[in-house]
C-alpha cells in the first residue's frame, strides 16, 4: 500500500469521523437552526424536512407515509398517506356507490393544531355518514399548510385524476394575500430543477446539512428580510389572479363532472370595534370567492360571514387569527354536509 494511499485513507477516515461526531452531537442536542421570517419564499414552514419536501412545480408538498409526525403542525401526532395527504390510505371504489369528496385548501383544511378527528374533512365524513340516506362516504383531506390558490390549482390537476371525487371543496385566500418575498408573486417564482431539489430533499435528513445551510443563509436573508414596499406590498397572489385561479378550478371540476363548492376562510374580530387592514383586505378575497361561485352558479359556504356571530370558534384571535378551533371546524363540516346533501337531492331530480 503506497504512502499516498495510506495518507488519503487516513484523511478520509478523519473527515468522516468528524462529520459523524458533529452529526451525532447535533442530533443529541437537537440543534436544528432555522432562519424564520414572514415572507414567501423565505418562510421556513416548507423547510421542515421531516414533514415537507421541495417540489419544482408546487414549491413544497407534504412528505408521504408519515406515521407519527409532530412538532409544529398539530398538538399531538398526525399521519400522511402514500399520496402525501393527511389521513389514512385512500380507499377509492368507483364501482360502488361510494361518495368521494376532496377538500382542497391550506393549513385550515389540513387542520392546523387539530388532531385528525377534529379536522373538518373528517367531521364532514362523519356528518354525511350519519345521515339516514347516506352511502359509503370517503372524504380526502387535500389541505397543505402554506398553499395559495396558485399551488392549489396545480395540485388539483395532479390529484383529482387519482381520487376521482364527485364533490370538491375549495378554500384558499390566507396565503394568497401574504407578502411575497423579494416582490415576486407565486406565478413569478422560479424553482431549481427537480433533480437539484431531490438532492436537497435527501441531504436534508442530515442535521449537519441543515445547520450549515441555515448558518450560510442567515446573514444574506436577514439583510433582505424587509426589502419590500410596506405601503403597497406585492402579495403572493393578486385579487385578479385569485379570481382566475378559482375560475380555473371550478371549470376543471365541472369539465370532469365534479361538483365544486367554494368555502370562504373566516377571520376573527382581531381588535374589537376596529376594522384592521388585515381584516379589510382578507374580506376582499372572501368576497371574490362568493362572487365567483355565484357567477359560475356553483354552491358556496360563506364561513367568513357565518363566523361573525361565533367568537367562540377562536381560542386566541390576537395570537392566531387564521386557524379556528375544533368547534369552528365542526361548524364548517356541518354546513358543508348540509350543502352537499341538498345538492345531491337537487341533482337527483
Amino acid at each position: 500500500m503506497s504512502r499516498f494511499f495510506k495518507y488519503t485513507l487516513f484523511s478520509l477516515i478523519i473527515i468522516i469521523s468528524v462529520f459523524a461526531f458533529l452529526e451525532g452531537a447535533l442530533r443529541i442536542l437537537d440543534i436544528n437552526p432555522r432562519v424564520d421570517n414572514p415572507f414567501f419564499l423565505l418562510v421556513r414552514v416548507f423547510e421542515y424536512p421531516d414533514y415537507f419536501k421541495k417540489d419544482a412545480s408546487l414549491f413544497w408538498r407534504l412528505r408521504p407515509d408519515i406515521r407519527e409526525g409532530t412538532e409544529f403542525l398539530v398538538e399531538g401526532t398526525y399521519r400522511t398517506n402514500s399520496l402525501g395527504l393527511r389521513g389514512p390510505e385512500p380507499l377509492i371504489d368507483t364501482a360502488s356507490s361510494q361518495l368521494r369528496i376532496a377538500c382542497f385548501g391550506n393549513s385550515c383544511t389540513f387542520g392546523w393544531r387539530l388532531e385528525e378527528p377534529q379536522s373538518y374533512p373528517v367531521r364532514l365524513e362523519q356528518s354525511l355518514s350519519s345521515e339516514p340516506r347516506a352511502n359509503n362516504v370517503t372524504v380526502f383531506n387535500c389541505g397543505v399548510p402554506g398553499y395559495s390558490s396558485f399551488q392549489g390549482w396545480k395540485f388539483m390537476q395532479e390529484i383529482l385524476l387519482i381520487l376521482k371525487p364527485q364533490y370538491v371543496t375549495i378554500c384558499y385566500g390566507w396565503n394568497d394575500h401574504w407578502a411575497a418575498g423579494f416582490d415576486l408573486e407565486d406565478k413569478s417564482q422560479q424553482s431549481p430543477p427537480q433533480w437539484v431539489l431531490d438532492i436537497q430533499n435527501v441531504a436534508s435528513a442530515s442535521y449537519l446539512y441543515r445547520a450549515t445551510k441555515y448558518l450560510l443563509l442567515s446573514k444574506s436573508e436577514k439583510s433582505r428580510e424587509y426589502t419590500y414596499n410596506r405601503q403597497s406590498p406585492t402579495y403572493r397572489v393578486s385579487l385578479d389572479d385569485y379570481r382566475d385561479n378559482l375560475r380555473s378550478m371550478i371549470n376543471y371540476c365541472l369539465n370532469q363532472n365534479i361538483r365544486p363548492i367554494i368555502l370562504t376562510a373566516p377571520i376573527p374580530d382581531i381588535e374589537p370595534g376596529v376594522d384592521t387592514p388585515m381584516e379589510v383586505y382578507h374580506m376582499l378575497y372572501c368576497q371574490i370567492g362568493v362572487f365567483t361561485a355565484e357567477e359560475m352558479n356553483v354552491p358556496v359556504v360563506d364561513a367568513a360571514a357565518m363566523f361573525v356571530e361565533h367568537p367562540e370558534f377562536w381560542d386566541d384571535p390576537k395570537k392566531d387569527f387564521i386557524h379556528y378551533n375544533a368547534k369552528g371546524a365542526e361548524f364548517i363540516a356541518k354546513e358543508l354536509a348540509r350543502v352537499i346533501s341538498k345538492d345531491q337531492i337537487s341533482q337527483s331530480r
